[in-house]
């Protein structure tokens, strides 16, 4: 269940009044239960700042841990699994994404790492243990865990998850944390819309020289979105849109 101790990666200005003035004009509204949360958002705030995109980056060189140090999920995972396993079996916040110095070359650069070390945001340990006491995670679940999951990726077998691709150990000193946590992120709820992205009303007729496209729109994602297709949604149906308008006679 969310509410209001849940922050969003938006922008504070995204509250949706759009969805209520066509609603109050007769516009069918769609897929509203329907809310796509981020699961590596800053704690605190809910950003998603350069260092939180290294989570999604990263679930193959690297790991998913609780504050005790626990692997909690196969980290590639889709992303709503590991918001609800975060939300509903961690249930504490934050948990962290692990991972070593050899590895950071392969999902993120050097002016990311810099800027996060810089404000806090990564954490930085030249042994897992001084990661750990900074990060406040239990040392000793961090070492046994990352001992594991190294063991693992020897086998090439994950004997926890399942995870299907470990590519490299996770053993070259420094070692680094970023914290995380769910934020509201998309919505895949919105007004309905046809193909000719003209705005339907709640008996599925279109609303004369009404559109609408993009994120204020519904249905047009199933239950749930793919990573960056809400840009493609919003030029297809931005230009399906800008284009049936344009045929509509001027008063």
């Amino acid at each position: 269940m969310l509410d209001e101790s849940f922050n969003s990666t938006n922008h504070p200005g995204a509250t949706g009044e759009v969805l209520l003035a066509a609603e109050a004009i007769g516009a069918m509204l769609i897929q509203m239960d329907q809310i796509q949360l981020y699961p590596f958002a800053e704690p605190n705030t809910g950003v998603l700042d350069r260092p939180a995109v290294i989570p999604f980056t990263s679930p193959a060189y690297a790991i998913y841990v609780d504050k005790k140090g626990r692997r909690f999920v196969n980290e590639l995972a889709p992303r709503d699994v590991c918001a609800n396993v975060q939300i509903f079996v961690v249930k504490e916040k934050p948990t962290f994404t692990i991972f070593d110095d050899a590895m950071w070359p392969k999902f993120t650069t050097a002016d990311v790492m810099k800027e996060g070390l810089e404000r806090g945001r990564i954490i930085k340990g030249n042994t897992l243990e001084e990661l750990a006491m900074k990060a406040g995670i239990d040392p000793a679940g961090l070492v046994e865990t990352v001992k594991r999951y190294n063991s693992f990726v020897e086998k090439g077998v994950d004997e926890d998850f399942g995870k299907p691709k470990m590519l490299a150990k996770i053993e070259t000193p420094p070692f680094y944390a970023i914290p995380q946590w769910p934020a509201v992120h998309h919505t895949m709820g919105g007004i309905r819309i046809n193909t000719r992205a003209q705005v339907l009303d709640v008996n599925g007729n279109p609303i004369p020289k009404l559109y609408a496209a993009g994120e204020a729109t519904g249905g047009v994602h199933g239950g749930t979105r793919l990573g960056s297709c809400a840009v493609t949604d919003c030029i297809v149906f931005g230009r399906t849109a800008g284009r049936e308008a344009a045929k509509e006679p001027l008063d």
